[in-house]
């Protein structure tokens, strides 16, 4: 991911980046031959340079990543497993983004950063898996946001574009099955799309054409599955100016916060924040809409007259449709659920203490960072950022004034950010607390 992440997901870059060559680079389609690609610099295969057309006669996957992009170093292990077991019929080949796009501030360093990080990775996890490291290729190929994984054919077909591939998945593909897989486009591709459904949030969804076909809703109230044409839409919060609700390409977690809490995510410096727990519990046999929470993507539009416009009737209408639609019963509870203590030695609040005014924050390059004059509440942030799902970080070290702090590790790691954070004088602590829960059940 990127930064302090206060969202989660893709890391998108501006679509302006690649107006100079929209019209004339070739980028991947699905059900066409990919473009071939010239890679000058590969470590970890048969040769330090490659091409696309050199891998032709194996299944190639091709998954495209980038420093800020959270979702993708924690998806290395996996992507070392899929390459072992596949080993023979399936060839894997990493592409780390050299360039300065995604970089916070306009810095440039991205190509040794992404090296050292990659090294540390590899030595951590210890992967064998081909990389190349490029930049040239995410502008030919269009690619705006990460992970990008392009599933080529034995015969150099792209097959799909996605950003994730479970062992199942690619099992299914290299026998022959047809199956559905999260879609992703090229930025290129994206601009051509635009034109076919359009959305005008001043309207309802679905009306009039209004970001896809008016027959395709389920009611209105309107509950449709979404589309990749159609761009993803989420309220921080559910209020009672809006002529309608809009949540578009949203998860059944998501619809469910937002039906019993009246927002469908919160960071570290909200009010349910360490109150409520951040994933609800499914007590539930039927577990495949949630397992597969990033392929069953809704839509949800809610139409209400002036006089209804409240935030509890939209969230009292909303909590009756998931349930007619679904068939689940949900409620708040109280439960022991498990959180981070933050805690600090007494040694550690005397020499954590800020020698100088001035904030600061400074990425350090092969992971981990600096902050200087930052308070607690801004390095639970930073904690926050990488591990936004799981259990919250509370706040119990009694320091009071801003820190000067360096944290060398891989954030994604939690036991590797303990181990740097002890160092410190300071311990995360997992323990449990009382906290409202959503607890989603059959009806």
């Amino acid at each position: 991911m990127y930064k302090l992440f206060f969202t989660i997901f893709i890391c998108a870059a501006n679509g302006n980046v690649w107006a100079d060559v929209a019209d004339t680079a070739r980028f991947p389609k699905e059900g066409e031959s990919c473009p071939n690609f010239h890679f000058e610099e590969v470590i970890d295969y048969t040769s330090n340079r490659a091409s696309i057309n050199d891998f032709k006669g194996k299944w190639l996957i091709v998954d495209c990543w980038n420093e800020y992009c959270s979702g993708c170093l924690a998806s290395m292990p996996n992507v070392n497993s899929l390459s072992t077991k596949f080993r023979g019929v399936a060839q894997f080949l990493l592409v780390a983004y050299t360039g300065s796009q995604y970089s916070p501030n306009g810095m440039t360093n991205s190509n040794n950063s992404i090296r050292m990080l990659y090294k540390r990775i590899q030595q951590k996890y210890n992967l064998h898996v081909p990389i190349a490291f490029d930049s040239l290729l995410f502008k030919q190929f269009g690619i705006y946001g990460c992970p990008f994984i392009l599933i080529i054919s034995p015969d150099g077909i792209v097959k799909y574009i996605t950003f994730e591939l479970n062992s199942d998945d690619l099992a299914a593909i290299i026998s022959g099955q047809s199956i559905q897989l999260p879609k992703l486009h090229s930025v290129y591709d994206t601009i051509k799309r635009a034109t076919i459904y359009h959305y005008d949030s001043n309207s309802p969804f679905l009306l009039n054409r209004n970001g896809g076909e008016d027959s395709s809703f389920i009611f209105r109230s309107l509950l449709s599955t979404w589309n990749s044409e159609v761009q993803p839409m989420r309220l921080p919060l559910i209020g009672k100016v809006y002529k309608s609700l809009d949540i578009l390409g949203a998860d059944l977690v998501t619809l469910y916060k937002y039906a019993y809490f009246g927002k469908g995510y919160w960071d570290f410096r909200d009010s349910l924040y360490a109150e409520t727990y951040p994933i609800p519990i499914f007590e539930t046999s039927d577990s495949l809409l949630i397992r597969d929470q990033g392929r069953n993507l809704f839509c949800y539009s809610l139409t209400l007259p002036p006089s209804l416009r409240t935030r509890e009737k939209i969230m009292a209408v909303m909590r009756n449709d998931l349930g007619n639609y679904f068939g689940y019963h949900a409620y708040i509870e109280k439960r022991l659920m498990p959180y981070y203590r933050l805690v600090a030695t007494a040694r550690a609040r005397h020499l954590l203490k800020a020698k100088a005014k001035g904030l600061s924050f400074t990425e350090i390059p092969n992971g981990g960072f600096v902050a200087n004059d930052y308070s607690i509440r801004n390095l639970i942030g930073i904690l926050w950022s990488y591990h936004q799902n799981g259990p919250p970080f509370v706040d119990c070290t009694r320091i009071h004034s801003n820190i000067d702090i360096a944290v060398k590790a891989l954030m994604v790691d939690i036991n590797d950010v303990r181990r740097s954070l002890r160092r410190s004088g300071l311990d995360l602590k997992l323990e449990k607390k009382a906290m409202n829960v959503l607890v989603i059940r059959h009806g």
